[in-house]
């Protein structure tokens, strides 16, 4: 705990140490620098769907239109990561950061990111609220792997992820009764 407090302080986080870790919070106001090198992008912690057709959970319509735009000089928002342990995941801009390495052609680069602490299931929530607030509408694959996500890590009730995800409670409240995520949880105690 000492070193995740040492560690807190070294980024300049304002977050709080707690039972369950790190409680999550912007390290920063102003976005920081950090070497592409360093960033994990993992698709599994995206609620994307991967699609069949590129294997990959991004659309690289939307890459390319992000890349020229970069290569115009508009400055896109910046990524955010998150440190769980060792490793700095990328949460928000998985687009983004493949327009970005687009434009770099593999050599090295730094990148503007917002750094944010915590645990991995913190990480998998945030990344679920992220694809749920902006970018590209959900995909009925994608609303399904967030209601799994939301159902198996998050106290929301059925109503709160409805509402994240723009169906009625009573949809999610079928998912989980079909796929017996908290319902099995509920009867095994």
């Amino acid at each position: 705990m000492a070193e995740e407090r040492q560690r807190c302080k070294l980024l300049g986080m304002n977050g709080h140490i707690n039972g369950n870790g790190v409680a999550y919070a912007t390290l920063s106001v102003t976005p920081r620098i950090v070497n592409r090198a360093q960033i994990e992008v993992n698709t599994e912690v995206s609620t994307r769907a991967v699609e069949a057709g590129n294997g990959n959970a991004v659309d690289f319509e939307t890459v390319k239109r992000y890349a020229a735009l970069i290569e115009a000089g508009v400055k896109m928002p910046p990524v955010e990561v998150w440190a769980v342990g060792e490793r700095l995941l990328l949460v928000d801009g998985f687009h983004r950061i493949e327009a970005h390495d687009l434009v770099h052609n593999s050599e090295p680069y730094d990148l503007e990111v917002v750094y944010r602490i915590g645990t991995m299931n913190e990480a998998l929530l945030r990344a679920t609220d992220a694809n749920t607030e902006h970018g590209r509408p959900l995909s009925k694959r994608d609303r399904d792997k967030a209601m799994e996500r939301y159902l198996s890590l998050s106290p929301l009730s059925y109503r709160e992820i409805g509402a994240r995800l723009g169906v009625h409670g009573s949809t999610v409240m079928r998912f989980d009764q079909a796929n017996g995520i908290r319902v099995e949880k509920v009867e095994a105690t």
